[in-house]
């Protein structure tokens, strides 16, 4: 099968279960994907610091076959990454720190309609930060993670290719969803019948 209908399967396969997923569970999905990701990302200088300390202590650690330890935690780094990161997600998504309510009809549509789309490009992201880290966040690094699935339908190409410019807006999408603004103007209150009456006495009296 070729790899880019297999890709273009398993975004239309997220969308569709993000969107029977409903609102709320969608946007913890969402919001906990970039906890989960940049902790994972936390994860390399943790495997790097633990290789490094397995390096030079082994004896001390009295560990038999340091060497087969260190092949295996460096050449499977990019898995256990990605495995890190499934770990937080899942711990994150069943966590109740985030219980978010989208209350408002027109914000219950806009967020319905777009974050699941929205969503799976920011897992589509996740991953290939995870898998290119640091190389993906520069142009050239982005466009040669995207060449090496070998891509040559037009439609799948621009989804990719518009992914760098839709996550910078992402942040600024969610902030006109949940941001909500109340403005209180001063108020001139009309004065009680009492007090004008009492004002026409004072300046009555004073004549």
């Amino acid at each position: 099968m070729n790899i880019q209908y297999f890709i273009f399967a398993i975004i239309i396969t997220l969308i569709l279960f993000l969107v029977a997923m409903w609102i709320q569970k969608t946007t913890k999905i969402f919001i906990w994907n970039y906890i989960a990701g940049f902790s994972a990302m936390i994860s390399y200088l943790f495997l790097d610091v633990t290789t490094n300390y397995i390096d030079l202590h082994y004896k001390t650690l009295k560990i038999q076959n340091p060497d087969a330890l260190l092949w295996f935690l460096t050449t499977n780094k990019i898995w256990i990454i990605i495995v890190i990161y499934f770990i937080f997600l899942i711990l994150f998504y069943k966590s109740r720190l985030f219980e978010i309510q989208v209350q408002w009809f027109l914000k219950k549509f806009f967020w319905y309609l777009f974050l699941p789309f929205l969503t799976v490009i920011n897992l589509l992201f996740t991953m290939l930060l995870l898998i290119n880290w640091p190389t993906v966040l520069t142009y050239d690094g982005y466009v040669k993670a995207v060449n090496n699935f070998h891509i040559t339908n037009y439609l799948l190409l621009n989804f990719f290719n518009l992914i760098p410019f839709i996550i910078i807006f992402v942040p600024i999408f969610v902030l006109i969803i949940f941001l909500e603004i109340h403005i209180k103007l001063p108020v001139l209150k009309k004065k009680p019948k009492e007090w004008k009456k009492e004002e026409e006495n004072v300046e009555h009296t004073g004549d």
